[in-house]
């Protein structure tokens, strides 16, 4: 029993922040670019006014209905929408796609908002 509970106890060693186990590094969850960064990063002012008046709840909901009227949710995150693509609604949408749509939606709203407060950090640490 001692030495099944000294092996539980044994840390793991410690691999730096950004790094997978395979040691290829990662990218923080919530890294934009092209449109989508342009997009947010044109809003950051209004998040810095939100927050200040704490009224964030009213700025979450203009942006993402302004954000999903933009980036269709079955367009990938790395891809920029461009001129002749199908809006939402001249597609079907089945039962197995409800909840695929989703957990697109949820994964990429926490991902916007989490950009947003990780900017809002390095601002106040007066980074740029």
């Amino acid at each position: 029993m001692p030495a099944d509970r000294a092996k539980r106890s044994t840390p793991t060693p410690r691999t730096k922040r950004n790094q997978k186990k395979d040691g290829t590094t990662r990218e923080p969850a919530f890294k934009f670019q092209g449109e989508r960064l342009v997009f947010l990063n044109q809003r950051l002012e209004l998040f810095y006014d939100a927050t200040a008046r704490r009224d964030l709840h009213q700025f979450w909901v203009r942006l993402f209905a302004e954000y999903w009227h933009i980036f269709p949710w079955r367009l990938p995150i790395d891809e920029d929408p461009h001129c002749g693509m199908l809006t939402d609604s001249s597609t079907t949408i089945n039962h197995e796609d409800i909840d695929k749509k989703t957990a697109i939606i949820l994964n990429t709203q926490m991902r916007v908002k989490g950009w947003f407060y990780h900017k809002r950090v390095r601002a106040n640490l007066g980074l740029p």
